[in-house]
């Protein structure tokens, strides 16, 4: 549903009335999108369209991964309009690049949403490395911990509705929500992250058992 969205969507770190101003801007709707009091109206076509029920994840669709506890680099970003997942991964990755990590195969890359002081969007990305490895510039370097995880897979750009897929399979599984770090692990193709205009994605979903 809009109202599941909605809400989905704040809890990435983008307010009512940006997440309203952004359909906006983007619609070419006769009339308004109103939010009143916590609730959204729009036109009985969009209504319908959303409702529509999602594809359900098939069990086989999702995988059970534990993470061990991992030293990783990481830069955190923030913006009230722009895109600080882009703004994030170029950083991190100019980083990583200069510190020639890019060819260890043990290199991974994970990112998650992250607010900033002012509640606004933001993302912070990681990038696994050995221990020898110290922080400089902008690059921070910390200890994470590991954790079980329903892991599922991402072909494009819908990631707000991968994850409710996902948020769904498990609320009908017999795990429960983990307290950890919910995560996105980025993959690169020939040192890019998008592949034929699109990119790919493991969304990692804490569960507990």
């Amino acid at each position: 549903r809009v109202e599941h969205m909605l809400f989905f969507l704040q809890t990435r770190g983008y307010s009512k009335n940006s997440i309203i101003q952004q359909l906006w801007d983007t619609s070419e709707l006769d009339a308004p999108i109103i939010l009143d009091e916590g609730q959204v109206n729009y036109p009985m076509e969009d209504v319908i369209k959303e409702n529509q029920e999602l594809p359900k994840l098939l069990d086989h669709e999702v995988r059970y991964i534990e993470l061990k506890p991992m030293k990783v680099a990481y830069y955190h970003s923030t913006s009230s309009l722009g895109q600080p997942e882009d703004d994030a991964w170029q950083v991190l990755y100019a980083w990583v690049k200069a510190q020639g990590l890019e060819q260890r195969s043990t290199t991974r890359y994970f990112g998650f949403d992250s607010l900033g002081q002012n509640r606004e969007h933001g993302y912070e990305m990681w990038a696994t490395v050995s221990d020898d490895v110290e922080p400089s510039g902008n690059i921070g370097i910390k200890q994470v911990s590991g954790g079980l995880y329903a892991v599922s897979s991402l072909l494009g750009y819908d990631i707000p509705v991968a994850w409710q897929r996902l948020n769904e399979w498990i609320h009908k599984s017999k795990y429960n929500s983990g307290s950890h770090q919910c995560l996105e692990e980025h993959f690169l193709f020939n040192g890019e992250m998008f592949v034929n205009e699109t990119f790919q994605l493991d969304l990692y979903h804490p569960i507990s058992t």
